[in-house]
């Protein structure tokens, strides 16, 4: 680091110190001797050392959010609630949004006492810990030795529940909730979750992030490599079902029986291939590659750790999707039931379907994902031909208007390459109504080439036909 501390121009040299200091050197000060603390020190015939600050404190370099107090900015978000919702009072706001703000007043106050509440037991050294009592270790040493059965939980949270803990209750609210489909947890559970996640999280609230809770224990989460690489073995790892991490070690572990889905590199991914272990309960994995062709890629489709994988989703970023075709014709990709390659939508000009369905077989379905607005999904029928799935979100129009078109261009030029007797169904899905010119001309494009065999979303005004 430099830093120009003088009026004259003269550079100081300033070189990391400990506890976060810096220590400042001036070479032309040694040379000269005319200026500078040095030379006083020696006319008054004092020890420099006793003189000189060679250490001044530095804040050292973070984002933003880390530099932020915790208990200050949950202080302000209360006293903004608290006066928001003071206004709305004074302007006689509706009792719907009221109480709006009311429970988000109670939210905010809730946050200040559990930042409270932690900065306390920081000061107290105390950090949550295990069951202690004999009977709570015994039933949460069944829970981690079966993690797929539900008995053991429930004995668990019944043990809980006696003893007047909220887990158990929370315990029992997501085992009864096994099999529902809900956009939004329960708000008791919300709240319970919310007060206790890094205690129920216990000894791995440093070493995960991004957790998810299901039937009570957490099941998913994003490791943090340097705090989770020590816990590697620890028994409260069994029951995470998903587990998205650069740890080959953590993978492999035979702490982890029900692992089910994992995220990470292609060289982590490269390395679980030299694993002597079998993980015969992983399914599926999310991959990320960062060159082409992948290091080590003809070991790792032909490695046996990986019996049990059936759904592979491959994140490539600088390729086009027709350069992992070779993954389709390997041993690996021989057992795949589900292959989505992810690219984003700049691609899609390079699209071509033809290469795709000739490698197509039964039992097998691929996808080609461009971004978040299009999915493009083949798939054999009992007669070996293609049937044809284009998923659109909600905001696809809008999208496809904001680039001039471009995409449904593209798009409708690698829909009609594809052969009418070939195809089985053409199926265009979207979660809202198609506008705009563009799209009316690929709907009719393919209407005109493919006839009864193409399903087109609904439009704002109904697309004419060539």
């Amino acid at each position: 680091f430099e830093a120009n501390l003088h009026d004259d121009g003269a550079i100081v040299r300033m070189t990391p110190g400990r506890a976060g200091c810096m220590r400042f050197e001036d070479p032309e000060e040694e040379l000269l001797e005319l200026r500078g603390p040095r030379h006083v020190a020696r006319r008054l015939g004092a020890d420099a050392s006793r003189l000189l600050v060679t250490r001044v404190p530095v804040t050292p370099p973070a984002w933003r959010w880390t530099r932020q107090d915790p208990q200050d900015s949950a202080y302000m978000a209360l006293v903004n609630r608290c006066s928001r919702l003071e206004r709305l009072i004074e302007l006689n706001a509706p009792r719907i949004i009221l109480i709006n703000e009311e429970r988000m007043t109670q939210l905010a106050l809730e946050r200040v006492c559990e930042v409270v509440r932690r900065e306390l037991l920081a000061l107290l050294g105390w950090r949550p810990s295990a069951p202690v009592s004999p009977r709570s270790t015994a039933l949460l040493r069944a829970v981690y030795a079966d993690p797929d059965l539900d008995e053991p939980r429930e004995a668990f949270a019944e043990h809980l529940a006696a003893q007047g803990d909220e887990r158990g209750e929370f315990i029992r609210l997501q085992l009864e909730d096994v099999g529902r489909r809900r956009r939004r947890a329960p708000r008791r559970e919300r709240d319970l979750l919310r007060r206790h996640h890094d205690e129920w999280l216990a000894p791995l609230e440093r070493a995960v992030e991004r957790v998810e809770f299901r039937r009570g224990f957490p099941c998913s989460g994003r490791t943090v490599r340097a705090r989770a690489e020590p816990l590697i073995g620890d028994p409260a790892w069994s029951t995470f079902e998903e587990l998205e991490t650069e740890l080959p070690a953590l993978i492999a572990h035979p702490g982890l029986p029900v692992l089910r889905k994992i995220t990470c590199s292609w060289g982590c991914f490269a390395a679980l291939a030299e694993q002597d272990r079998r993980l015969t309960e992983l399914g599926a994995a999310v991959i990320t590659p960062r060159r082409y062709p992948p290091t080590k890629h003809a070991q790792v489709v032909r490695s046996p750790v990986f019996p049990a994988l059936r759904e592979l989703t491959v994140i490539q970023r600088s390729r086009r999707a027709q350069d992992w075709g070779w993954l389709l014709a390997s041993p690996l990709g021989a057992r795949l039931e589900e292959l989505t390659i992810a690219l984003p939508h700049a691609h899609l000009e390079a699209l071509s379907l033809l290469p795709w369905c000739a490698l197509l077989r039964p039992r097998l379905r691929l996808a080609l994902s461009f971004g978040r607005p299009l999915r493009v999904t083949l798939e054999l029928d009992e007669r070996d031909r293609v049937e044809v799935s284009v998923a659109t979100t909600r905001a696809f129009a809008e999208y496809v208007a904001l680039g001039d078109g471009a995409i449904a261009r593209e798009l409708a030029r690698a829909l009609l390459e594809l052969e009418p007797d070939r195809i089985a169904s053409l199926r265009l899905r979207s979660r809202s109504r198609w506008y705009g010119e563009a799209l009316e001309s690929l709907a009719a494009a393919v209407l005109d080439r493919f006839g009864d065999l193409v399903t087109l979303p609904r439009f704002y005004a109904p697309p004419t036909s060539a």
